[in-house]
Order: C-alpha cells, then sequence, then structure tokens
C-alpha cells in the first residue's frame, strides 16, 4: 500500500465535518504541518475539535473561519497578542478546554496507546474539577 499522499488538498479530502484534529509541535516551528492545516483551512470542514499546545500561527486560519467548535490545548492566547481564540472563547462562540500541558501530552499519549482514559491529581479540589469524574486511589 502506498501511503505517500501527492497533496496536502488530497491528504484532507475525506476530512469530515466533526472531525477531530491533533496538531503536533511545540511554538511555532517544530513539527506542525502547516501545509495540511492550511489545505484543511480551504477544505471548509466545520465543527473540528482542535488539539493542540496553544493556538496562533497555521492554527489561526481554522478558528478565524470558525471552523473550529471546540479548542483543547494548554493556553488559549499569549500575554498581549491578539487571538480570534481569545475572543471567540470569551463571547462563548468557542467551547475551550485548557488542560495542564504534562496532562494534555499525557493523554494524547494514552490515546495512541490505546488506553480508554487517564488519572491525574492535577486540578483536585479547583474548578477546574467541577463536573469531571473523581476518583481515589490508594
Amino acid at each position: 500500500m502506498d501511503k505517500v499522499v501527492p497533496s496536502p488538498a488530497e491528504a484532507v479530502s475525506d476530512l469530515p465535518d466533526g472531525a477531530s484534529i491533533a496538531i503536533s509541535g511545540f511554538g511555532l516551528s517544530s513539527g506542525i504541518p502547516y501545509s495540511l492545516l492550511a489545505a484543511a483551512a480551504d477544505r471548509g470542514s466545520r465543527d473540528l475539535t482542535l488539539v493542540a499546545n496553544g493556538v496562533g500561527g497555521p492554527t489561526a486560519k481554522l478558528i478565524e473561519n470558525r471552523q473550529v467548535s471546540r479548542l483543547i490545548v494548554s493556553f488559549v492566547s499569549r500575554p498581549r497578542v491578539e487571538s480570534a481564540a481569545a475572543d471567540l472563547a470569551v463571547t462563548g462562540e468557542l467551547e475551550y478546554e485548557i488542560v495542564p500541558q504534562g496532562t494534555l501530552v499525557e493523554r494524547l499519549r494514552a490515546g495512541g496507546a490505546g488506553l480508554a482514559g487517564v488519572f491525574t491529581p492535577t486540578g483536585v479540589g479547583t474548578p477546574v474539577a467541577e463536573g469531571k469524574e473523581l476518583r481515589y486511589f490508594d
């Protein structure tokens, strides 16, 4: 089976509405699939869940186009930098979950390993834990 796809547009040609996209990379330079994100923005898929370290750079176009309805990140914006994600989150147009970076990485690792979930003590007893399952371990 040939796993090489001739273009970014073809690679995202079957990206359905409601899909979840996890973005690799850290910052704006390491490991980020710029051409795939641009192709996804051009494709116009809607109601996407975007999982990333943060927002900005290549993810911004998807958010500005209002193609993303849910965001799972370790931060929504940088200090003194305007962000469509922060603006849409404030108005309630974008659902978001801010997760500590280590927890985000562990959730992605566990999902990739086929584990059903991850329990972490981070956030227990804080407003972040409201409405979430609580477990006690010895």
